[in-house]
């Protein structure tokens, strides 16, 4: 194992330290990203983690960024194609990051949320405007970072 990833693991772990077993950064080496795809293709991740607070994905970020390890970051792996060589750095998940609230008018939403969780919850709260996105096979964050839309709708 290179200096970069004993480094990055070291910075990982004296993070966990001060969490719950919920809430601790668990790293995965060699993760098959097919597993991580709606495709189902791609090789492995030289590491994958998928943090479960926003807190522990900047941590994961800054580690990366500290050690010189490249980082991708993904939600639920929608229209995503991995290489078959893999990834040589870290895949960050954001599938644990879906808490959605409604506060009158405003729905907060983890970018990990399906949108099709988010939109039904404006349903729930009687709020409109995220109909058009109820289809969109995606996460919040992925349709943020891509302006999904549909119908007109973006």
């Amino acid at each position: 194992m290179d200096d970069s990833l004993i480094y990055l693991k070291n910075i990982i772990s004296e993070y966990n330290n001060d969490l719950s077993p919920d809430e601790s950064i668990v790293l995965l080496s060699e993760e098959p990203l097919s597993r991580h795809s709606t495709f189902r293709i791609g090789g492995a991740a030289r590491l994958f983690t998928a943090p479960a607070t926003e807190e522990a994905l900047m941590c994961v970020v800054n580690a990366a960024c500290q050690c010189g390890i490249g980082y991708f970051v993904i939600g639920h792996g929608s229209n995503l194609l991995f290489d078959d060589a893999g990834y040589d750095g870290i895949i960050i998940s954001t599938e644990r990051l879906r808490d959605i609230t409604v506060d009158g008018e405003h729905i907060r939403s983890g970018c990990g949320t399906m949108l099709s969780a988010c939109a039904a919850s404006a349903r729930d709260s009687e709020l409109s405007g995220m109909e058009a996105l109820f289809g969109i096979p995606g996460t919040v964050g992925g349709a943020v970072y891509m302006n999904a839309g549909a119908y007109g709708t973006d």
